[in-house]
């Protein structure tokens, strides 16, 4: 049966681009709107394929409808980037829409030589390596990966703390592909035959969740847990026009007072304040923090209060020996510049964690590695607005009081790696706290769409997650990956809740990580390899 191929690419785009979570944001209630359309939006490039391969027509064809597809895919839902900087759209539309297309094109590869089967799996494997690869290589982008889509209903997929969002991809990929089957399959008698594949697909992973969602709550605890009373600052400070502008006294002085003021006389002493990414934005030496005058006012006010306060602050070192993000002081010496938590502890102690999933070309230059050789700092220059910054190997948990929680500093960008967060938890955190500046996007899906993903950390750690974020949304969320409180966009102000210690042990993705994700790195090949020898076999 032939069907129109522009129609069919174009339609799969559209259902992607409107169900992706917050897509039409800010039309009413586009926030909330499930992703339906998500769990058939493959289905047309799949009939599409099928309708081309019956034709004798040739594989590149499809590819090039696969294209426009996935372009168009990147395109609607990434378009608030440029809000940034219109490069970066430029990026996801042209690399990521052809890394997609490409796996489209092993899906057709294998269609045509191995069957249909062979080429679900082949497509699965394919989809699952490439987000596997944007989250390592030097153009990570897991922002569209699919299991990302359930993020506005984390009810649906609570067993994600067993396989993480690779098992969503997986779902998904397979109801697309039951659904497809049985569209195909009109000639069945039986249409209670013909849908029940898609139907228990559908039916058993939410059932699963359910169950899972009961066993969440918190009346199934045989004692309280241990909390802690933490509070998330909004500052709501525009990055455009105010944040890098304004004095950095006057920003500290403004939101501490501000904090004061909102808090009763009688309200009891927090155990944890969470300032926003750069909420400290000029520059502080790491070995002169002591002497540092615009933190001197948080120093004091975690002094006062009792509070440990985890503070984002751009801060700059002098490292050993030169290094891929480094560069010369000009007597010998080298210094590397980052994104950094500081964590102010009341009793004095300290500590720092450097952001080490950065922002491509924003906060690092891609294969700066290759480049720096030829182009010396200019290649750390042309790292963006920060320059390409410095990294650590290691993630850092703060809290070490006996009774205290221990927080997981996650900055920003980091949020949206799901295997990186569980780092953390191997690490012994008890609750994650997300530091952003989710404003250079302004009003936009972006910064929606930031928060949801946050829901999904929760149901992957089985852990709470508080988020400061400097112009919104901040919000905190439970184990479940219920938003129980949130300050909206363009609002100044903070949070305050009783964050429990839900943990009992680490879920087992927590503790594995993404292995779907790895174990598709040998799969893909080998089933590609096993169809094209196949092939020659019947030759």
């Amino acid at each position: 049966m032939q069907r129109n191929p522009w129609f069919l690419a174009v339609l799969s785009a559209l259902l992607l681009v409107l169900f992706w979570p917050a897509a039409l944001y800010p039309l009413p209630g586009a926030e909330f709107v499930p992703p339906l359309g998500v769990l058939v939006g493959f289905v047309p490039l799949m009939l599409l394929e099928r309708s081309l391969r019956e034709q004798r027509r040739g594989g590149w064809k499809f590819f090039g409808f696969a294209l426009l597809a996935m372009a168009l895919f990147n395109l609607g839902t990434t378009w608030w980037v440029a809000g940034a900087h219109w490069s970066g759209v430029a990026a996801t539309v042209t690399i990521n829409g052809s890394l997609m297309a490409g796996a489209w094109a092993g899906y057709a590869f294998a269609a045509r030589r191995g069957g249909e089967r062979m080429a679900f799996w082949t497509l699965a494997s394919l989809w699952l390596a490439l987000e596997q690869l944007h989250a390592h290589w030097d153009v990570a982008f897991p922002w569209l990966d699919l299991g990302h889509s359930m993020a506005i209903v984390p009810w649906a997929v609570q067993w994600y703390a067993f396989t993480g969002p690779a098992g969503g991809t997986v779902w998904i990929l397979a109801i697309n592909a039951a659904v497809a089957v049985a569209w195909q399959n009109q000639a069945e008698p039986s249409r209670l035959r013909r849908w029940h594949l898609p139907v228990l697909l559908l039916a058993g992973p939410l059932a699963l969740s359910g169950v899972l969602w009961t066993q969440k709550s918190d009346g199934a605890r045989a004692e309280p847990p241990t909390t802690a009373l933490v509070a998330v600052v909004q500052p709501n400070l525009d990055p455009y026009t105010e944040k890098f502008e304004l004095p950095e006294l006057w920003q500290v002085s403004q939101t501490l007072d501000r904090l004061k003021k909102d808090r009763p006389a009688n309200a009891p002493a927090l155990d944890w304040v969470v300032f926003p990414e750069t909420f400290l934005p000029s520059g502080l030496e790491e070995d002169r923090l002591q002497t540092s005058a615009a933190l001197q006012p948080l120093v004091d006010f975690s002094k006062a209060t009792g509070s440990n306060l985890l503070v984002g602050a751009t801060t700059y070192g002098l490292v050993d020996e030169p290094s891929d993000a480094s560069r010369a002081t000009g007597d010998g010496r080298w210094y590397e510049t980052y994104n950094s938590s500081l964590w102010l502890d009341s009793s004095g102690g300290r500590g720092t964690y450097h952001k080490s999933k950065l922002v491509v070309g924003v906060e690092r230059m891609p294969f700066i590695g290759y480049l720096k050789p030829l182009m010396g700092d200019a290649a750390i220059a042309l790292g963006g607005t920060s320059g390409t910054l410095g990294t650590q190997s290691k993630r850092a948990v703060f809290g070490d009081r006996p009774g205290l929680l221990r927080a997981a500093p996650v900055i920003c960008w980091e949020q949206d790696f799901s295997d990186y967060v569980t780092e953390y938890v191997r690490m012994g955190a008890n609750f994650l706290a997300v530091q952003t500046n989710d404003g250079w996007w302004g009003n936009t899906p972006g910064h929606i769409q930031h928060l949801h993903y946050a829901r999904l950390r929760a149901v992957e750690t089985g852990l709470w997650v508080v988020r400061s974020a400097n112009t919104g949304v901040s919000a905190v969320i439970d184990h479940r990956g219920t938003v129980l409180q949130r300050l909206n966009w363009d609002r100044a102000g903070h949070l305050e809740a009783s964050v429990p210690d839900v943990r009992h042990e680490p879920t087992y993705y927590s503790r594995s990580g993404n292995y779907l994700g790895g174990m598709s790195v040998w799969l893909a090949p080998l089933l590609l390899l096993s169809v094209w020898v196949k092939t020659r076999t019947k030759r």
